[in-house]
């Protein structure tokens, strides 16, 4: 089988890359005003249920806590 053109595998990694972060940002926008179960990571940083990273502040560690999805930053969900 012949190889594949580096120039066609960079132009189709390109458009994957534009493609997840497209339905990365619907993902994201979809979950404003949701009550999500987070796990607080640290104190910075938590995960829904579904494994989306969400930003926090001033919570302990281990954790978990309802809080309503006010918005995101583009890669992380805000409450």
């Amino acid at each position: 089988m012949p190889q594949v053109n580096g120039s066609l595998i960079k132009q189709r990694a390109k458009r994957l890359r534009a493609a997840g972060e497209a339905a990365l940002q619907r993902r994201l926008a979809s979950e404003s005003g949701a009550t999500r179960q987070v796990l607080i990571e640290s104190t910075t940083q938590g995960r829904t249920e579904h494994f989306i990273p969400v930003a926090i502040s001033g919570e302990t560690p281990g954790a978990v806590r309802a809080r309503t999805v006010v918005g995101n930053d583009g890669a992380r969900l805000t409450v």
